[in-house]
């Protein structure tokens, strides 16, 4: 029977409860649902559009918020495989999109957004949307940036793998919520790493909607980026093998790394002219 004495609306507009709010003072004719709610600092998994705040007259600041269908927009190139189950979750409206303009006409300010498998670049505004924004992709922290796979196999690596982290402004630098490894086998080109990676990821991003869809916590773990993001220069720079022409040690990492059938990547400066080393057939 205790009397509400200050109402507040909180709208959240960021990715996460830490990023603050906005206050608008409310009526008081609403029927709430109250629900204590701390807010701990931490990126959340509940997309949280809108919470209301009551104080009573002892003291006491309740939170009442909609804990309703959650909506999750998925940028794929793997919809296909994904469709069948889309609709499993509980609470989560999943839409497939696997072109970004498409996405954005159906995208609301406090929906989760999720990358997976794909290289399109999220920009800032649709960032600024989400309650929480994810990708999950091919290549282990240890390959931020560009075509991981070959530079992998050039590196002469031992693992491979697959990254899901919170996505920033800048590619590959949020905090990384899940890192997972597989060891390279001696007779693995970059396109078997790719596919391999690339199923791993698949099952990386169904285990986070089944987590976001159970409310559990996406939290950070201690895992960090390598310094360097390879570019596409660097992939078509190494690409040229003038000079390394005789250096018959180079040249094979170099044809195992980069090349790959159906493509002309390695190739050799002859004045202004390119000679590719392989055809396209």
């Amino acid at each position: 029977e205790k009397k509400v004495v200050q109402a507040w609306e909180v709208d959240f507009t960021t990715k996460s409860t830490k990023a603050g709010a906005k206050f608008t003072k409310l009526g008081l004719k609403e029927s709430l649902v109250v629900l204590t709610l701390a807010i701990c600092g931490i990126k959340t998994t509940i997309p949280i559009r809108k919470l209301r705040l009551s104080l009573f007259d002892n003291g006491f600041l309740f939170a009442a918020l909609n804990l309703s269908e959650k909506r999750v927009a998925l940028l794929t190139t793997r919809s296909a495989e994904i469709a069948p189950w889309a609709k499993s979750f509980s609470t989560l409206k999943l839409e497939l999109f696997e072109r970004l303009l498409e996405l954005e006409e159906w995208f609301e300010t406090g929906d989760v957004l999720l990358a997976h498998n794909t290289s399109q670049i999220v920009p800032s505004h649709l960032l600024q949307k989400a309650s929480m924004a994810l990708n999950i992709h091919a290549g282990p922290p240890e390959f931020p940036g560009r075509d991981p796979h070959h530079w992998a196999v050039y590196r002469q690596a031992k693992e491979y793998g697959i990254t899901a982290h919170f996505m920033e402004e800048k590619v590959d630098a949020g905090d990384i919520i899940e890192a997972i490894r597989f060891p390279i086998q001696p007779l693995d080109t970059p396109l078997a790493l790719l596919h391999k990676a690339n199923d791993l990821a698949l099952n990386c991003m169904a285990d986070v909607l089944k987590r976001i869809d159970a409310n559990q916590p996406l939290l950070p773990i201690p895992e960090s980026w390598a310094p360097y993001k390879t570019r596409r220069r660097d992939f078509l720079e190494i690409c040229d093998i003038t000079e390394v022409w005789d250096d018959v040690e180079e040249m094979q990492r170099r044809i195992k790394a980069f090349h790959v059938p159906g493509h002309q990547n390695l190739y050799y400066r002859i004045g202004n002219e390119r000679v590719y080393l392989f055809g396209r057939d």
